[in-house]
């Protein structure tokens, strides 16, 4: 008889430096197991855990499960663990979830008619000029990071639409 999947949010932790990997999937074995094989393979997405597998090796790594969830409160619970370790500075992830990507598109459905090109020109090439550096526009509203009030607050005046987070 097959186990019953599991589904939740797990961490894949570093030994020797505490530092960790926070995720959700509605098979948590089979993640695990994802996890392990593209280590072994030399080519898992996230690039500095990468590294730390070749370094410390497969003994100095653990597949932690956090939380038993359904799939209906992924995005948040994995969205509120990140930043929980991200205070301690001790996390492997990038700066955006799942639940962070669902705010941008949301904050880009706001966005409807406007040219992304120009809005990028109106906002982002000022503040280059000023000497500022910034990450890209695009990466802002593409969800590869945390869309900054300032921003919102920008894309208000300039469109003439409250742009909010959702």
């Amino acid at each position: 008889m097959k186990d019953k999947i599991q589904s939740g949010i797990y961490k894949l932790e570093c030994i020797p430096n505490g530092k960790v990997y926070i995720g959700s999937s509605k098979d948590l074995e089979k993640r695990k197991k994802q996890h392990f094989s593209s280590f072994k393979m030399g080519h898992h997405l996230c690039k500095e855990l990468q590294k730390d597998f070749e370094k410390f090796g497969i003994n100095n790594f653990r597949f932690i499960v956090i939380k038993l969830c359904s799939e209906e409160e992924f995005s948040k619970l994995e969205y509120e663990y990140i930043n929980s370790y991200r205070k301690d500075g001790c996390i492997y992830n990038s700066n955006s979830t799942r639940f962070e990507k669902k705010l941008v598109g949301k904050i880009m459905n706001q966005l409807e008619g406007f040219d992304l090109k120009w809005l990028s020109q109106q906002i982002v090439d000022p503040m280059h000029i000023k000497g500022k550096f910034y990450p890209t526009f695009y990466s802002w509203v593409s969800g590869d990071r945390t869309c900054p009030e300032w921003l919102l607050k920008e894309l208000s005046r300039i469109t003439n639409r409250k742009i909010t987070r959702p």
